[in-house]
Order: C-alpha cells, then structure tokens, then sequence
C-alpha cells in the first residue's frame, strides 16, 4: 500500500549529521547537528547534546578541553 511523503518523514528517524571534527590538543572532538540541537563528543564520548547553535558548542568544546588540558598537566 503506497503512503505519502509526510507518512514516509514521519517514519524516518532522524540522523546526527557531522558538522565539524577536529583534533584539539590530541583528542578528537565532533560536533554534531540533530534536528534543532547540536552535540559535543570528544574521543568517542558524549560532552553535551543540547547546544542551540554551533558556535555555542564549538566555545563549550574549546572550555572543557582547555580545562582537562589544564588539570592533566
């Protein structure tokens, strides 16, 4: 039975898309976007998934790597 194009939205569930990834003083980080919310996982684990922007999280990244960087040393 053939359904419709908002039926076939509705049943998708939505990814996380890659925005950006990068290495920051040795550990890798990836910023992500879902739907309206972007996420933070640094080596492979989650920091944080509700940022509103990109930039938000890019800045929240850089803060928390700068103070592990700064309790490891």
């Amino acid at each position: 039975m053939p359904f419709s194009f908002k039926e076939l939205r509705e049943r998708i569930t939505p990814k996380n898309v890659i925005v950006k990834k990068y290495t920051f003083e040795g550990k890798e980080v990836v910023i992500a976007k879902e739907e309206t919310t972007y996420s933070i996982t640094v080596d492979g684990n989650l920091l944080s998934d509700d940022f509103d922007n990109q930039v938000e999280a890019e800045e929240a990244a850089t803060s928390f790597l700068e103070l592990l960087i700064g309790e490891e040393e």
